[in-house]
């Protein structure tokens, strides 16, 4: 395929399978508001978040890794491809388990859990499952993207749509928020499964073997890649912890927490058409760079920039105009969340320009880069919810990521300014810096 072809196909089947998977979520997520109520649907916000705040820092940025070397090295060097494979797969097996515990180990934090949403600790025992298979997911989709397996993932979607739909619909109903969160957990185990079968049959149609004897041949990779995602990923998911557990523990905390989820949900709109582009693109990058194919590099990157920044901003304006409107469909009493609806909007457009930009950081290898950017973005944050909360609630917290996602586009532009040389047209310029 010609690299337009080859980005537009990849695009065609990524939207088409999450058009199925974040329909599933966003449908999930409004039956168990519905079947909960406002309080409840707040006690789950809390559950949740905190669940997966664990898997993403169990993840140690080994579904990243995957995409970035599998995808340099699938064509290149099939070996290598294979051994990273099998070191990501034997790192995720044996990380997840500390992790999906993590709300049991760390001292203090279940009475604090408790004293924000009353009855937390027996679910977190629940939510154990779903963290540990949601950290195995991760390297498992990450692999399958670099191996640009976007056909495969679709499918997989479709049947995880309809199996999770069924599950959160009739345990839910059947058993309130203890039966949302086994939903949660029994979807995350038959997706693993899926996707298991899909990358086996993946690897043999490309030619890698997953060499799990030869896989710490790869440990130098550890402290270039492994060790500044996993910096970066608790600095990220502490700082969101935190800030949900700040605003949980107000006055009407897990009502504003409640508002706060359903909102986030719409925010998944403005990211949903940006994220399948660059994810798209992300492997498609790496395997350019590898391959030294600077023009067709330069090509792709500003592509995905001007596709997803205007995808993003289109929604956003929708979701501005109708977000007193549309909070209604998870019930009356989450109908005045227009303003938490738009500034998250608002913070989604930001992340996206940034995102884009990321992936200059990401195809260079710059990932301890990646880790300062981190730290300011947690940082800002904890810091507007901190300052914020008491008056402001879950506001606060819709504040702070639009700040944090500001102040990182604005290091991730300055890196990728002095990274990559390609210079983009005025129209791209323009976008660049919208």
């Amino acid at each position: 395929m010609t690299l337009e072809r080859r980005f537009a196909s990849g695009i065609g089947w990524a939207l088409t399978g999450s058009v199925l998977s974040q329909g599933a979520v966003f449908l999930g997520s409004i039956i168990a508001a519905r079947l909960l109520g406002k309080e409840l649907f707040g006690v789950l916000a809390v559950v949740q978040s905190t669940a997966l705040a664990s898997a993403n820092m169990a993840s140690l940025g080994l579904g990243v890794l995957a995409t970035r070397y599998v995808s340099a090295y699938r064509t290149t060097d099939p070996a290598r491809a294979g051994r990273i494979l099998a070191f990501c797969s034997l790192t995720s097996t044996f990380a997840g388990l500390p992790f999906a515990f993590a709300p049991f180990l760390l001292p203090g934090l279940l009475p604090q859990l408790a004293l924000a949403a009353p009855g937390t600790a027996k679910l977190l025992w629940l939510a154990t499952i779903y963290v540990y298979f949601t950290t195995l997911n991760g390297f498992q989709l990450g692999a399958l993207v670099g191996l640009e397996a976007f056909r495969k993932l679709a499918v997989i979607n479709l049947r995880q749509a309809v199996i999770s739909l069924v599950l959160t619909l009739l345990l839910t109903f059947a058993l309130g928020v203890q039966g949302a969160v086994m939903s949660l957990a029994a979807s995350a185990v038959v997706l693993w499964l899926a996707q298991h079968i899909a990358l086996r049959q993946e690897c043999r149609q490309q030619g890698i073997r997953i060499d799990y004897r030869r896989a710490f041949v790869e440990r130098g990779i550890l402290a270039g890649f492994v060790l500044p995602c996993t910096l970066s990923s608790v600095l990220a998911n502490g700082a969101i912890w935190a800030g949900n557990l700040l605003v949980a523990h107000g006055p009407v905390g897990l009502k504003e927490m409640g508002i706060f989820q359903a909102a986030y949900a719409f925010r998944s709109l403005v990211l949903f058409v940006p994220g399948q582009v660059t994810r798209v693109a992300s492997p498609m990058l790496a395997n350019l760079w590898g391959a030294k194919e600077m023009a067709m590099y330069g090509r792709l990157f500003w592509s995905n920039l001007k596709i997803s920044t205007l995808a993003a901003a289109a929604t956003a304006c929708g979701l501005l105009v109708a977000g007193p409107y549309v909070m209604r469909f998870f019930g009356r009493e989450f109908s005045g969340g227009g303003l938490i609806l738009a500034t998250l909007a608002a913070a989604a457009v930001v992340e996206v320009v940034a995102s884009s930009f990321y992936q200059v950081l990401l195809s260079h290898n710059r990932m301890w880069l990646q880790a300062m950017t981190s730290a300011v973005w947690s940082v800002t944050l904890v810091s507007v919810v901190c300052i914020a909360h008491d008056r402001a609630g879950a506001l606060s917290l819709s504040a702070g990521y639009l700040a944090a996602w500001a102040s990182s586009l604005i290091l991730y532009r300055a890196i990728a300014v002095r990274l990559f040389s390609v210079k983009p047209t005025p129209a791209l310029a323009a976008c660049s810096t919208a």
